[in-house]
C-alpha cells in the first residue's frame, strides 16, 4: 500500500512540476531531488526572505564571470524540487555555465597525471588538486603574500588539503579537524608524499564563534559541529580561530575552510585575525544559507580592502565546492 501511494505522489508531483517548469522538466527528466539534502536548506530560506535582493547583494563588486555563477546559483535553488526522486546521470550539467563545462573536460584530461604525483587515501577532488582551493586561479603574486606564513586548513579531514599547502612554502601548517580518527590516516598520507610532518600540526576541534565543548559521534568521514551526539559521542573541543592562534608568533597568509556548515560562525571567530594578518580566504559556501549569503558581508564590513571571488570548484557538479575567494588588497 506505501509503495502505491508514493507511486501516486511522485505522478502528482511531476505533474505539477512540468506543468510550473516546462523546460527544466524536459532537460532534468522528472529532475526532482535535493542535492546532497543542500536544497530543502535553500527553498525554506527562499520562502522567508527576499533572495532575488540577496543574490544582487552578493554579486556586487564580483567579476562578470563570477556573477554568472551566482545567477546559475540561483536558478538552481529556484528549480531545485523535493528529494528521494531520481534524475537522469547528466543532472548536474543543465546548472554548469559554458565555461565550467571546458573546465571539467579539461579536470578530466588532467587527472590522471594527478593521481600519479599525490599518493591520496581518498577520493581525488578538484577543488583541491586542481584548483588548489582557489589559488591557481590567482596570479602569481597570491603565492608569494602568502609564503613563509602560517596556513590553517579548517576541515583538514585526511590532509588532501595539506598535501597542496605544502608546495606554496608554509612556516606551518595547522591541520584543523573535528573527527580524531583522521589523524593517523592524515599524517600516513603526508609521508606517502614526503612531506617533513614536523612542519604540520594536527589539531583535534571545531571551529566556531565561541570557545566550548561537544560531543559527537566519530563517523570516520565527514561530520560538523551540529551532529551532537549527546549519549555516546566522544567530546571534542570548539575554539574561536582567534583564540586558538592568539600568540602566534608569525602571521597568517591562508585560511582554507570547508567545514560542513560551520563556516559563519567560524569566520565570525577569527574577526581580530582577519584584521591584523588579513590572510587569502577559502571558504567554502555552499552548504547552508548563512554562509551562502551573509559570510561576504560580515567581511566586507571590516573595510579591510578584500576583493572577492565566487567560483565553482567542483567542474562536475555545480552544487559542490561554491567557494568564496578573499583576495587581500596586498595582492595584485
Amino acid at each position: 500500500m506505501a509503495s502505491f501511494i508514493t507511486k501516486i505522489y511522485k505522478n502528482i508531483i511531476r505533474h505539477l512540476y512540468k506543468k510550473a517548469f516546462p523546460r527544466e522538466y524536459n532537460i532534468t527528466r522528472y529532475g526532482i531531488v535535493n542535492f546532497s539534502d543542500f536544497g530543502d536548506n535553500f527553498k525554506e530560506y527562499q520562502l522567508h526572505n527576499n533572495m532575488p535582493a540577496d543574490i544582487e547583494k552578493l554579486k556586487h563588486g564580483l567579476p562578470q564571470e563570477d556573477q554568472e555563477i551566482v545567477s546559475k546559483k540561483h536558478e538552481q535553488f529556484v528549480y531545485l524540487p523535493l528529494k528521494n526522486f531520481n534524475m537522469s546521470k547528466d543532472r548536474y550539467s543543465f546548472f554548469l555555465t559554458e565555461n565550467e563545462q571546458k573546465e571539467k573536460d579539461r579536470w578530466l584530461s588532467e587527472l590522471p597525471a594527478i593521481k600519479k604525483k599525490y599518493a591520496f587515501s581518498e577520493k581525488y577532488s578538484a577543488e583541491v588538486f586542481f584548483y588548489h582551493h582557489g589559488l591557481k586561479l590567482l596570479p602569481p603574486a597570491a603565492a608569494e603574500y602568502i609564503k613563509d606564513k602560517i596556513f590553517i586548513d579548517c576541515g583538514a579531514f585526511h590532509g588532501d588539503s595539506c598535501l597542496i599547502m605544502n608546495e606554496y612554502s608554509p612556516a606551518h601548517v595547522y591541520s584543523i579537524e573535528l573527527l580524531p580518527s583522521a589523524e593517523k590516516i592524515l599524517y600516513e598520507n603526508l609521508r606517502n608524499n614526503n612531506i617533513d610532518t614536523s612542519k604540520v600540526t594536527f589539531l583535534n576541534c571545531g571551529v566556531s564563534d565561541t570557545d566550548g565543548e561537544i560531543t559527537i559521534t566519530d563517523t570516520k568521514h565527514y561530520n560538523t559541529i551540529a551532529n551532537i551526539d549527546t549519549k555516546t559521542g566522544i567530546p571534542v573541543r570548539i575554539s574561536t580561530l582567534d583564540s586558538l592562534f592568539a600568540d602566534r608568533q608569525n602571521k597568517i597568509g591562508w585560511i582554507k575552510m570547508d567545514v560542513e556548515g560551520a563556516a559563519y560562525n567560524a569566520i565570525n571567530g577569527a574577526i581580530n585575525i582577519l584584521k591584523e594578518d588579513k590572510p587569502l580566504l577559502s571558504i567554502a559556501i555552499y552548504h547552508t544559507p548563512q554562509e551562502f549569503f551573509e559570510i561576504k558581508p560580515v567581511i566586507e564590513s571590516l573595510n579591510l580592502g578584500y576583493r572577492f571571488m565566487i567560483r565553482n570548484l567542483d567542474p562536475t557538479a555545480s552544487h559542490l565546492e561554491t567557494t568564496l575567494i578573499g583576495i587581500p588588497a596586498g595582492i595584485q
